[in-house]
């Protein structure tokens, strides 16, 4: 378990490079996707749709590699998508 110091140094090292701007909120829906026998997650991949201001992105997201808390991350707008 982390204490309590080092969770706060890792919070304030990720924040220290963060662009800050206007404050805002928004509701989000997202959808996860994946087949019968569970393929995306075995293999590293989860697929995810989120709505949010009537716009729709994709994202598809690779775990790290074996030990690292780094992962490939690729969104695309879905254009014409409805709800």
């Amino acid at each position: 378990m982390l204490r309590r110091e080092k969770v706060y140094s890792l919070v304030k090292a990720r924040l220290a490079g963060a662009l800050r701007g206007d404050r805002s909120e928004q509701n989000l829906v997202s959808t996860y996707f994946d087949t019968t026998k569970h393929k995306l997650k075995r293999n590293g991949l989860t697929l995810r749709v989120r709505q949010g201001d009537g716009n729709y992105v994709q994202t598809v997201k690779q775990a790290g590699t074996s030990g690292t808390l780094a992962r490939g991350e690729r969104e695309t707008k879905l254009d014409g998508a409805t709800t």
